[in-house]
């Protein structure tokens, strides 16, 4: 989407196919100056009052669409990614934003199997990352992940098995489903933040090669989060607190 600014009159905008619409310049650059000043709250910023068109270009100017071609299903109010659908890119990143809709979760099983993926960055508004999500892609080694995401569901990560060897769980996190870095064979550390509550089975079972778990809250904190079974690997690898 094309934006052009006439100081004198009218903030024009073009979409893709063509359509311009028209916002009073005053009103398009005082938006437009306060979503520059926290580029990662422009989603927030959107539904707070911003037309989905005006949102839209916004993300375009500050590369926050995502890469092309991720697949997205909408609704009313929210999308979710379904998958990779047309994208070819090795290193790709979800949108924050679909056709005006925040993307707030990543659907069960999108992205399963996609073994020559290599990186993966999660914005903000994705506050959900499905079952198998990313399970049993292989060669990926960096995962970004925001604050903001709560939920990271089971096998969700399972099977990144040779390039992945640290990864941080922010502290919105509150819940990491089983199995969810499963035999990542070559995970070194985590970095984990102090909301989680709820570990679930084996969240790292198989990775044979984790050494530290690096905890933002406290010994206690730690010790009463919710553990289910098989997580040998929690109590055999170093966990420093309040790192």
């Amino acid at each position: 989407m094309d934006v052009k600014n006439n100081q004198s009159c009218f903030c024009h905008l073009k979409d893709s196919d063509g359509n311009i619409y028209v916002v009073k310049d005053k009103e398009a650059r005082e938006e437009i100056a306060a979503v520059k000043k926290n580029v990662k709250e422009i989603e927030k910023v959107g539904l707070n009052g911003l037309t989905p068109y005006l949102v839209n270009a916004l993300m375009e100017m500050f590369g926050t669409n995502g890469s092309k071609g991720i697949a997205y299903n909408l609704t009313d109010t929210y999308a979710t990614c379904s998958g990779r659908g047309d994208c070819t890119d090795i290193h790709i990143e979800i949108g924050a934003m679909a056709q005006g809709l925040p993307v707030t979760k990543i659907e069960a099983n999108a992205f399963i199997n996609q073994v020559d993926l290599g990186e993966v960055v999660i914005p903000a508004s994705v506050s959900e990352i499905g079952n198998s999500a990313f399970a049993y892609c292989d060669s990926i080694g960096t995962i970004k992940l925001n604050e903001g995401l709560t939920k990271i569901g089971d096998y969700a990560f399972n099977q990144l098995a040779y390039n992945l060897t640290e990864i941080e769980i922010p502290n919105s996190v509150t819940h990491i489903g089983n199995y969810a870095f499963g035999s990542c064979f070559v995970l070194e550390s985590v970095r984990i933040g102090k909301g989680v509550t709820y570990l679930g089975d084996g969240v790292f079972n198989s990775c044979i090669k984790l050494t530290d778990i690096y905890y933002a809250g406290t010994q206690a904190e730690w010790n009463a989060i919710s553990k289910g079974s098989n997580n040998s690997e929690l109590t055999s690898v170093r966990v420093h607190y309040n790192s």
